[in-house]
């Protein structure tokens, strides 16, 4: 069997690739913000890279059955007998960890709900919805600080863009 780009690839080689991903986003960032930009290339382009820089076999490289994929696209969740389709989840262990909802960049997430509200409702109880809130929190504020890092940006600038 071939390597698996995702299990092969050096850490500086995953920062590498999110530091491109970070570039090709920035340089056409003003089409990637607008409603022609829609959902699916946001995750072919962006989201299905950046999933394989964090180590996770996007593209079933291994030829896992399906339920021993790492990553499965469009699941099947029966959430309060409706049946509900993830964009992903996440696996470990044959084991459903997480999901992830992938929306256009168009979308704010600051003032609409919605797609919180779609996602919180893959957590099941009000405790496992708050814990996501604090995990979305905690990571939104990691990503943060890793892209600010990566252009280099003051604190003045910092506070420039979180509107502060």
């Amino acid at each position: 069997m071939a390597d698996i780009r995702c299990k092969t690839m050096t850490m500086d080689g995953r920062k590498a690739l999110v530091a491109r991903l970070a570039g090709q986003f920035k340089e056409n960032e003003a089409y990637c913000l607008s409603k022609d930009f829609v959902e699916s290339e946001a995750r072919s382009k962006f989201i299905d890279p950046l999933l394989e820089a964090l180590g996770w076999d996007v593209k079933n490289e291994k030829g896992a059955r399906h339920d021993k994929r790492e990553v499965i696209t469009e699941d099947r969740v029966v959430i309060d007998g409706q049946t509900k389709h993830p964009d992903y989840t996440l696996c470990y262990g044959g084991e459903r960890k997480m999901y992830v909802e992938a929306k256009q960049p168009s979308v704010n997430l600051k003032d609409d709900p919605e797609p919180a509200l779609q996602l919180a409702a893959f957590s099941g109880s009000d405790a496992d919805r708050s814990l996501l809130e604090q995990r979305v929190s905690l990571i939104d504020s990691q990503i943060n600080a890793l892209v600010y890092k990566l252009y280099g940006l003051t604190a003045e600038e910092i506070a420039v863009v979180e509107g502060k």
